[in-house]
């Protein structure tokens, strides 16, 4: 399959940190000008290319230049399908990851003659884990286009998923553990905030880098919506907790949460001040 696509650069965006939903925050800046804030989305959601353009005074919105019935077209198209949106944004994020490795690596081969073996051939050299993740994206864009009769089919359903090892999942902390942890990082640090919000709310890594004091209502409880599932999670934050949940867990977060140097839009960030990404935070 051939390789190598073109693909449209976006000119006079300046980076300024991250929103917390972990789309970069960027406004649109010429030198000597006023810079304009861009929304909080992905650059390739088309209300952002609206913004763009209104910000560059563009006739037409800026897009990726693909050839016509390729697999970098597909992709592009795939990225502003209502399929790919309505994903959560840690699950938009893993994707694009790969939908952008995928336009690289065969973009200007012809979507109509992608086979079984050329995406094997994309997963050779990949271990197990991110081989069966990589072939999901496949399968599902493969899906996409056969449903928008781009394809006829799907060829990466006939790819096999590589067995993975067994594994004893993630090691459970014992109180020991916690307590050493506790002792080594002050109340005042950004990596003792992060920890006792994660082991007082549960949440999952996605959903707690956006959690704020803001979700708090005047009745102490926080409340928000799980990225993954879109289910709400309701669970008291400086509301009386009730015996079962243990005796320090919330007095320990919220001695975290008051003993902060400075406040942020969201609680968890980094040394600096800055709000954490899905994957920099699971490191």
């Amino acid at each position: 399959m051939r390789r190598g696509i073109r693909t449209v650069k976006l000119k006079h965006l300046n980076t300024a940190g991250y929103f917390p939903s972990g789309n970069e925050r960027l406004y649109y800046r010429p030198k000597g000008q006023k810079g304009i804030a861009m929304p909080d989305l992905p650059r390739d959601h088309p209300k952002f290319l609206a913004a763009y353009a209104a910000a560059a005074g563009l006739s037409q919105l800026p897009m990726p230049s693909a050839r016509s019935g390729s697999i970098g077209a597909g992709v592009t198209a795939f990225l502003v399908s209502a399929e790919y949106l309505a994903q959560s944004p840690g699950v938009r994020a893993h994707w694009r990851r790969a939908l952008d490795r995928i336009r690289a690596k065969c973009g200007n081969a012809k979507m109509k003659d992608l086979q079984p073996q050329h995406i094997q051939k994309d997963l050779q050299g990949l271990n197990p884990h991110p081989a069966n993740n990589r072939l999901r994206v496949w399968r599902a864009i493969c899906n996409w286009w056969n449903d928008q009769i781009m394809i006829p089919g799907n060829p990466a359903a006939e790819v096999k998923r590589h067995k993975v090892p067994k594994s004893d999942g993630f090691t459970v902390w014992l109180e020991a553990d916690i307590e050493a942890f506790r002792n080594h990082w002050p109340l005042a640090s950004a990596e003792r905030l992060a920890f006792e919000v994660l082991h007082w709310t549960g949440a999952r890594m996605s959903d707690a880098i956006a959690l704020t004091e803001g979700m708090v209502g005047r009745d102490g409880w926080l409340t928000y919506t799980q990225g993954k599932t879109r289910n709400e999670v309701v669970l008291p934050f400086r509301a009386s907790a009730p015996e079962f949940s243990g005796p320090d867990g919330q007095a320990m977060l919220l001695a975290a949460v008051d003993a902060r140097p400075s406040r942020h839009a969201v609680l968890i960030v980094t040394s600096f001040g800055k709000p954490r990404s899905v994957k920099a935070a699971s490191a």
